[in-house]
């Protein structure tokens, strides 16, 4: 006699406990098996990783949907490259801007700058043109009152009033006591005692009359 392999549900694992005029008798869990029908033995135990159901084929919306979410996805990568190229393409601009030639705002404001830098220069050496002369002045001015010649009064390196009298007065004691002013009549003592003498006599006659 032949025994035929009962099938397995796919579902619960078990195997069919026999075959009926409706098809498989299957098996109640926790139950007895049904009256009238031979025990069965116990069931295999059902399989951790049954089969994945095929997928049931697309309709006519599902496949347009697929299409057009492809072709969606296909524009936007084709999109993000573009704008990568347009952004590749304006930081080589910038760079090259920044090598070859300016905007007509910042040539103009070069140019004031340039001026302006000019001007402020000009400024600082007259400033300083105009200070040198005054403490050369000043330089002059103290030696002539404090008897110290002109020649070494270039010499002086004080700025002020009080350092260039300083100087001056550490420098006087090494040039010698200054001689007496020469008197223009010396050498010639006679001519101008007689002149005086004359003058003596004539204003004696004017004032007795013979």
């Amino acid at each position: 006699m032949i025994h035929a392999t009962m099938p397995v549900h796919p579902a619960t694992g078990l195997q069919a406990i026999g075959i009926g005029r409706r098809g498989p008798i299957w098996p109640v869990m926790g139950g007895s098996a049904p009256l009238g029908e031979p025990p069965a033995g116990d069931p295999p135990d059902p399989d951790p990783t049954p089969p994945p159901e095929p997928d049931e084929p697309l309709g006519e919306g599902g496949k347009k949907a697929l299409d057009a979410e492809r072709e969606a996805r296909k524009t936007a990568e084709s999109q993000a490259k573009d704008l990568q190229k347009q952004l590749d393409a304006a930081n080589a601009q910038l760079k090259t801007a920044k090598n070859e030639g300016l905007p007509e705002w910042q040539q103009k404001f070069n140019e004031l700058q340039e001026k302006l830098d000019g001007a402020l220069a000009a400024q600082k050496q007259a400033e300083e043109t105009a200070q040198a002369a005054t403490l050369a002045q000043l330089r002059t001015d103290r030696a002539a009152e404090k008897g110290l010649p002109a020649a070494l009064a270039k010499k002086l390196t004080g700025t002020t009033a009080e350092e260039l009298d300083a100087e001056i007065d550490e420098l006087l004691p090494h040039l010698g006591a200054p001689g007496p002013r020469p008197n223009p009549q010396q050498g010639n003592p006679s001519q101008a005692r007689g002149g005086s003498l004359a003058a003596g006599r004539e204003r004696y006659a004017a004032a007795h009359p013979k």
